[in-house]
């Protein structure tokens, strides 16, 4: 009788996040059915996108035990970084004076490289000088907003080349081209997370470290590269802002990292580390973008999406530490 009860628990805590998806869809759709238009389902998709990378890379470091602040402020120097070289030669302000067009896959391998290196960064800093994630990587938000507006001079970055367009396009006239982005990189993460030893050295790094270290896992290797890959995916949310509004300003993402965090705490990822999925922050960050949207075709007004979004997570949290209680027990 015990063991029934065990288990109808578990399948709860294990479903629980699919049912407030799948309960927010329908009372949304009772309450404004134009929620189920293809058009609109395809904006809470692409709404989801640029978090939601972030969220990717933000999975890997809560799960390694670790926390990221400077992903907006990578996804912002990425993007504007990449954006410089990306610039057509009729821009009338360059930030890169003389820069002819150059072909989409140059300044698409600048904002990768540039959103590595910052996570390299970051990764080294904790891992190598044994710096707490939450300094370092709060430091390095001052510093990159700081870089990003020495490149700019304050202004956006605009006038780029087609490359962007595309990516801010959409096939068929209605499929986003950055929810396929999106979506590939969904598959590559989850992919990395469960079949690979990268990925099983993430988790086995967040839920005991010293112990991690005996089985041989070379820990302070394994977070670099973490952070690393993460910021490889706060790149890709940079490319993707740029493509949708053919710029990038040096203010961009300011408090995504938030938002990724959110997403994945939702989806049951533990601040503590080790506990986490890519499919539950999917999961999560969809939560924020239909609770967004829903709320916006209600009329409410954006400071009570904010608050609302604030009680989201707050639930989340305190709905993860009943959890880790209640399996300590």
């Amino acid at each position: 009788m015990n063991t029934k009860k065990l288990s109808v628990k578990d399948l709860f805590s294990k479903y629980a996040i699919y049912a407030i998806l799948i309960s927010m869809c329908l009372l949304i759709s009772v309450l404004r059915p134009q929620f189920l238009s293809a058009s609109n389902l395809f904006a809470v998709l692409s709404a989801a996108c640029v978090y939601g990378c972030m969220a990717l890379g933000m999975t890997f470091i809560l799960i390694s035990g670790g926390i990221d602040l400077s992903a907006g402020a990578i996804v912002a120097f990425a993007g504007v970084a990449g954006a410089a070289f990306g610039q057509t030669a009729a821009a009338p302000s360059q930030v890169i004076p003389g820069m002819l067009d150059m072909p989409f896959i140059i300044p698409f391998i600048v904002t990768m490289l540039a959103g590595v290196l910052c996570g390299g960064v970051n990764g080294t800093l904790i891992a190598k000088f044994n710096t707490p994630p939450f300094i370092v990587t709060l430091g390095m938000t001052t510093v990159m907003r700081g870089f990003t507006l020495i490149i700019t001079g304050g202004e956006p970055v605009s006038n780029l080349v087609g490359g962007y367009a595309a990516v801010g396009g959409q096939i068929g006239g209605m499929l986003p081209v950055s929810v396929v982005i999106f979506a590939a990189l969904i598959v590559i993460s989850h992919i990395l997370l469960t079949r690979t030893r990268f990925g099983f050295d993430t988790y086995a790094v967040g839920s005991n470290r010293r112990a991690a270290l005996v089985s041989g896992v070379k820990v302070p290797n394994r977070l670099i590269s973490i952070y690393m890959y993460a910021g490889l995916m706060y790149a890709f949310a940079g490319v993707i802002m740029a493509g949708r509004a053919n710029s990038i300003h040096p203010g961009a993402a300011q408090g995504y990292e938030l938002t990724a965090i959110a997403a994945c705490i939702i989806g049951g990822a533990s601040p503590s580390g080790g506990i986490g999925t890519i499919r539950n922050t999917l999961i999560g960050a969809l939560i924020i973008s239909v609770l967004r949207n829903g709320l916006t075709l209600l009329g409410i007004d954006s400071y009570w999406q904010q608050i609302a979004e604030g009680l989201v997570i707050i639930v989340a949290v305190v709905m993860d530490i009943r959890r880790a209680s209640n399996s300590s027990k």
